[in-house]
């Protein structure tokens, strides 16, 4: 489900841009604990991070959040299940576990999966889990995961994002994100690297990238309330890889961007 570019786009439908300012009408609904919503959007990206194709899928949206007032906040979304643990006006502190999709060196078959046919002999990405904790400040926040197990890339990544939510009306709602990413040698090596064996079964060169930054983007994000129940949703992501993720050999197109319009239903 995540790779470097899909992250970046799920990130954006539900924390920066799917899920949106919350707007007048949906404030109205504040006193329950609860928060539920459900819908379908189509997610148009490339079909790995520095890919010259891309694809369109439809993807689910939505997400279920829980609020108690002494354990904090419980909340299934795109980033997996997180607890936010403590917040107040300013700061906020949690945990997540969530999983990392990997990539097929094929076409894709699942409509959430990654991969491409170029990728040919590169072998597969299986998925795994990952386990990381969050904090934020104002608008700035930071997330550290790292993948757990044997199959999947075993890295560690870190995200810093920065976003501006704004009232347009009572009924819509714009969301500006930013992000910095970086990486460590495992999970870099995992998705922009190519060993020898891989090179041998492959065109690519070999390429041993080395920890650091590895993307940036921006996010644009839209909601519109239709009413006090459904709304349309809407997301743009502008990635550029950077430093030694951009000089890999598996990568063609070093910016690329990513959109999906959906539809939402909330039931509280």
């Amino acid at each position: 489900m995540q790779n470097p570019t899909s992250c970046v786009l799920l990130r954006a439908l539900t924390l920066a841009a799917i899920a949106g300012p919350v707007t007048a009408m949906a404030t109205e609904q504040a006193d329950s604990p609860w928060e539920v919503s459900l819908g379908l959007g189509a997610l148009h990206q490339p079909t790995y991070a520095g890919s010259p194709n891309q694809r369109t899928t439809p993807v689910p949206l939505g997400g279920v959040r829980y609020r108690h007032e002494r354990y904090g906040e419980f909340a299934f979304d795109h980033r997996g299940w997180s607890w936010t643990a403590w917040r107040n006006e300013r700061w906020q502190f949690g945990a997540v576990l969530g999983v990392d999709g990997g990539r097929k060196d094929s076409d894709p078959s699942g409509p959430m999966e990654q991969g491409d046919a170029r990728l040919a002999g590169m072998g597969e990405i299986n998925s795994s889990a990952e386990a990381g904790v969050f904090a934020g400040f104002g608008p700035l926040s930071l997330q550290v995961q790292r993948g757990l197990g044997s199959d999947g890339h075993r890295g560690v990544r870190a995200s810093l994002a920065a976003e501006h939510s704004i009232m347009l009306s009572q009924r819509a709602g714009l969301t500006l994100g930013a992000s910095v990413q970086w990486a460590d040698e495992r999970y870099l090596q995992s998705y922009f690297g190519v060993t020898s064996a891989q090179a041998a079964a492959t065109d690519f060169r070999l390429y041993t990238p080395k920890a650091g930054l590895h993307a940036a983007d921006l996010s644009l994000g839209l909601e519109y309330q239709l009413n006090a129940r459904w709304s349309v949703q809407s997301a743009l992501v502008w990635t550029r890889l950077l430093e030694q993720a951009a000089d890999s050999p598996l990568v063609e197109r070093e910016a690329d961007a990513s959109a999906v319009l959906g539809v939402v239903y909330r039931f509280r």
